[in-house]
């Protein structure tokens, strides 16, 4: 088990995204980010089975990786990074 943190940003066309963050080299390609986008939709309910994730891969000096189930939400959560801290974040426990 490995603690991440987890938020919902909203999406300006409704609905949003479940973000997870991961420390530095958590998911460092989309194949581990992939793994943990297995292991959230494995936790939340068949109804919302539907919803974007996007993994970002914490660290510093270098911009973070954002990895996703869709480019659409890659591309608006990268545009947001430097906002997504003022997000109420939760701890999660996931297996990948």
């Amino acid at each position: 088990m490995r603690q991440v943190w987890v938020t919902d940003i909203p999406r300006p066309s409704g609905g949003d995204i479940i973000v997870v963050k991961l420390p530095e080299g958590g998911a460092s390609s989309r194949w581990l980010a992939q793994r943990v986008v297995n292991a959230i939709r494995a936790k939340i309910s068949l109804a919302e089975l539907d919803r974007d994730v996007v993994v970002v891969n914490g660290g510093s000096g270098d911009p973070p990786l954002v990895f996703g189930t869709d480019p659409a939400a890659e591309r608006y959560l990268a545009a947001l990074l430097t906002e997504i801290d003022d997000y109420p974040w939760r701890a999660m426990q996931l297996a990948w």
